[in-house]
């Protein structure tokens, strides 16, 4: 029972009311410590997707840079292979002249010859 004095203004609890204050108490803490252990719990994850974060920043700058290499080689064998290809246009180019030189002097000396005979 609670027994409070007018004169003095004191209130006394009772013993059940001071149970449930320790109850609550009790309670507050439970929850402060559950709090406590949830909000660790979010730091780590926060630290374990902040890594998973840098390593894949790190596999992207990985592949970029292996991807230019691989753009880089393929255009440097890109214009090997033109220069190869204009060398070997130029080599028929300069054949091709070369047998129509021959052929033109065939024919020539064929026509002379056929003039010769004619007289």
């Amino acid at each position: 029972a609670v027994v409070s004095t007018q004169s003095t203004g004191i209130r006394r609890w009772s013993n059940e009311e001071l149970e449930k204050m320790k109850d609550l108490q009790r309670q507050r803490m439970q929850s402060d410590t559950q709090l406590q252990q949830t909000l660790a719990s979010l730091h780590d994850n926060i630290l374990k997707i902040e890594g998973m974060r840098q390593s894949v920043t790190d596999e992207l700058a990985k592949f970029q840079s292996e991807k230019l290499q691989a753009i880089s080689a393929l255009q440097k064998e890109h214009a090997q292979q033109c220069v190869a290809l204009n060398r070997e246009i130029s080599e028929g180019k300069a054949s091709a002249s070369q047998a129509i030189s021959l052929k033109e002097r065939k024919i020539l000396e064929l026509e002379e010859h056929m003039a010769s005979r004619e007289r």
